[in-house]
């Protein structure tokens, strides 16, 4: 018997180097992959946690490391802490536990969602284009 694996629907990677920017998450590939919910409406509707979404670059820049999901054309997105470079800057260990509800309030709105995160046209245009 032959088994196949499922194929991955979104790629979702997180980095928590780099200065923390305020109270946010940010977030590239958001205006190439589309998710239902929006990860602002999920922060809108977690107001406890103080957190707001920003949206970052592309997710289909050739150095990410993304760059193998996005050639299989599997959307993905890339959540960080900051835009500041400081690798050595110890994280705040409460803003981390919000980031991670966040995420984890994320990823349980995109499993029981009826669609499944696509790409945009913008998004497509980039994935066929990419090196």
């Amino acid at each position: 018997l032959s088994h196949q694996r499922p194929r991955p629907v979104l790629n979702v990677s997180l980095d928590l180097r780099g200065g923390p920017v305020g109270d946010s998450l940010w977030i590239d590939g958001l205006e190439e992959v589309e998710v239902e919910p929006s990860p602002e409406w999920v922060a809108l509707e977690h107001p406890e946690l103080g957190l707001a979404v920003v949206r970052g670059g592309s997710i289909t820049n050739p150095s990410s490391g993304h760059i193998a999901f996005v050639r299989d054309a599997i959307p993905a997105l890339r959540l960080y802490a900051g835009r500041t470079p400081a690798p050595d800057q110890a994280i705040d260990p409460s803003r981390a536990v919000r980031w991670f509800r966040l995420i984890f309030h994320m990823v349980d709105e995109l499993a029981r969602a009826e669609s499944k995160p696509a790409w945009t046209s913008a998004g497509r245009r980039r994935v066929m284009t990419s090196p």
